[in-house]
């Protein structure tokens, strides 16, 4: 499953809209968007954020193939715009 369908799914199951998980979490809702749309990927530290939210470890909220290559992926991650 992309990073970003996990992160709409784990959004839905608390019935929450993406201007309040923005909230929750620190970002604008339009960013969420990009998250679960994939045209973005979440910074580490909202990675970080997002996971404490939901209750799961950072390693959950990846792909598989994302989790194959956890290093290179982490470092994209860190430094996406």
């Amino acid at each position: 499953m992309l990073m970003g369908k996990k992160i709409k799914e784990l959004r839905l199951e608390r019935g929450l809209s993406q201007y309040a998980l923005g909230e929750a979490i620190g970002v604008r809702w339009l960013t969420i968007g990009r998250w679960e749309n994939n045209v973005q990927r979440p910074h580490k530290r909202h990675l970080t954020s997002l996971a404490k939210f939901f209750g799961v470890k950072e390693h959950d909220l990846m792909s598989p193939n994302d989790s194959d290559n956890n290093e290179e992926t982490m470092m994209k991650i860190v430094h996406s715009p």
